[in-house]
């Protein structure tokens, strides 16, 4: 008769020790594909975005989306509504990386009282410094941004509502925040002339003499 030989306690031991690096060592570089990919629908929801954008700026006089506040964001209305004709979709606005969904909220993409506090994934970019005064590029005419393809528009900014108020010194930014750092310790950011692009935070350039956050591409 043949006798079957079976495994032993040690040798599936050291098999299962096997299956346990291998799998330790797989399941980084599968996490960073999938982030990888995420990354990427989230740019094509920022292109999408930047595309009703720039459509909005040319059927009103050359003056980029804006938000109307009236007080205070509960009784707001954020760009998000009022491009929403030009995007169509309120998945648009919907990071799959991030555990807020604008999309799910009954008042998202309507230009009513309270849409502006939903939180979301994508913000404008609100920005101010301590060393100058407000210069925003939501909101105003495309020919007061002396650089649109080095002006920030929009960025992810996760769980922030309708803008990003990210500080700025002379050495760079200083957005550590986690909000900003949502795929692979960066973020994807649209600028005034519809182009999209995946930086780190500190990478985005705020000096004096140029800063991507200010109007007039310095402060």
């Amino acid at each position: 008769m043949r006798r079957t030989r079976q495994f032993t306690l040690i040798e599936l031991l050291v098999v299962i020790a096997i299956i346990a690096i291998l799998a330790a060592m797989l399941l980084p570089a599968l996490s960073k594909a999938r982030e990888k990919a995420q990354a990427v629908s989230c740019t094509g929801n920022m292109k999408q975005i930047s595309t009703g954008s720039m459509m909005y700026t040319d059927d009103w006089k050359q003056r980029t989306p804006s938000c109307h506040t009236f007080g205070t964001d509960a009784t707001g209305i954020s760009w998000r509504a009022t491009i929403f004709k030009y995007v169509g979709d309120t998945k648009v606005y919907d990071c799959p990386s991030a555990q807020y969904e604008y999309s799910i909220d009954p008042l998202a993409g309507k230009e009513e009282v309270g849409e502006c506090a939903i939180k979301g994934c994508y913000a404008s970019n609100g920005n101010h410094t301590a060393d100058a005064p407000p210069q925003r590029t939501i909101g105003v005419k495309l020919n007061t941004i002396k650089k649109p393809s080095k002006a920030v528009l929009y960025l992810e900014a996760v769980a922030h509502s309708h803008d990003f108020l990210g500080a700025s010194t002379d050495a760079g930014a200083t957005m550590t925040d986690a909000s900003v750092k949502v795929h692979n310790d960066g973020a994807n950011y649209a600028f005034v002339d519809g182009h999209v692009e995946w930086f780190l935070p500190t990478s985005i350039v705020c000096k004096k003499d140029e800063c991507w956050w200010m109007a007039s591409g310095k402060h």
